[in-house]
């Protein structure tokens, strides 16, 4: 019988496994690492590479390159879509009451009352997110003074 074990090194490798060494290859001739002529030939090397071994040589000598996380992808808060659906429906709402304004006659300019209502309302709640987003928070409570502080001073007096 035919022993069918592969020595670790020996096992072939593909043209993903090339390309992500040959880029590598470019990352350390991009930092100074290598000069053109070595690049060429360590490319030519990788790019025949049949097997793990052959294609752990080209990158022997060079230093192991820097894992870069991958980029985090920024999301808008929830409060920031909150906000942005809160300004699309007031706008809807208002631009209805106008059109029912104009509709029936277009008389006293009634729609800026709930106009300047709810946009004061909207506006707050724009305030409370441009701080929170700074870092800043407002306090939930003032801050007082300890128990008897009130009492000691108007003793004093």
């Amino acid at each position: 019988m035919t022993d069918l074990t592969i020595a670790p090194g020996q096992v072939r490798v593909g043209d993903a496994e090339r390309e992500r060494v040959a880029d590598q290859l470019a990352e350390h001739h991009a930092a100074g690492r290598l000069t053109m002529t070595e690049l060429d030939e360590r490319l030519t090397a990788t790019l025949s590479a049949r097997t793990q071994d052959q294609l752990i040589a080209p990158l022997a000598d060079l230093p192991a390159a820097p894992r870069t996380p991958p980029p985090v992808e920024r999301r808008p808060a929830p409060a920031a879509i909150g906000w942005r659906l809160h300004l699309v429906s007031y706008l809807a709402v208002i631009a209805g009451l106008w059109l029912v304004w104009v509709l029936t006659g277009a008389g006293y300019p009634w729609p800026i009352w709930p106009m300047l209502g709810w946009g004061m309302g909207l506006l707050g709640h724009r305030g409370q997110l441009a701080l929170c987003s700074k870092g800043g928070r407002p306090p939930l409570n003032p801050p007082h003074e300890p128990e008897g502080g009130a009492v000691r001073a108007s003793a004093r007096g």
